[in-house]
């Protein structure tokens, strides 16, 4: 018994199906082998430059290091010449002009240095001086209107009398 409305239309047949399905699953199959040998590819980058690459560049330092030490040590000293050369003559000269020259310079302003110091130390002793007489004037003028005061308070309690009154049985 068929339950399909339209009897004409024939299902498709097995062989058209499996013409279609293999190749996606070929492309597919494809593209997830490029897939793991890229990763392959990129894991073995990694470990060459984990592994390999350090232990190379440390061999190369080394024998770098070894050949210029050796090439240092195995190599003599040029003999040593008596001639003398005209340019250190005149490089002493020009070096001793400079120097000279400096002494000077730093002799100048030494001597404006200790001026300016005698002149300080001139207005210190002055400024202390006139403060000393001016301290001295006010103690004085201090002591002078104490004395004015003591006296003056002495001839006011002498000239006071106290009186006492009482009101109603009560002080004022």
């Amino acid at each position: 018994m068929r339950t399909e409305r339209n009897p004409s239309h024939s299902a498709p047949t097995h062989e058209d199906y499996d013409a279609l399905v293999p190749d996606e699953l070929l492309a597919a199959s494809h593209r997830r082998a490029a897939n793991r040998a890229r990763t392959s590819r990129t894991l073995d980058r990694s470990k060459v430059r984990r592994r390999v690459l350090p232990t190379v560049v440390v061999t190369s330092v080394a024998m770098v290091g070894a050949g210029l030490a050796n090439s240092f040590v195995g190599s003599t000293l040029p003999a040593v010449t008596t001639t003398t050369t005209s340019t250190v003559p005149a490089y002493a000269s020009r070096q001793a002009a400079h120097n000279a020259q400096v002494l000077a310079t730093l002799s100048a302003t030494l001597a404006k240095d200790r001026s300016l110091v005698a002149g300080l130390r001139s207005t210190a002793q002055s400024t202390s001086a006139t403060a000393a007489a001016l301290a001295a004037s006010a103690q004085a003028a201090l002591n002078s209107a104490a004395a004015a005061a003591s006296q003056s308070t002495g001839a006011a309690s002498s000239a006071t009398t106290v009186t006492r009154t009482t009101t109603g049985g009560v002080p004022t």
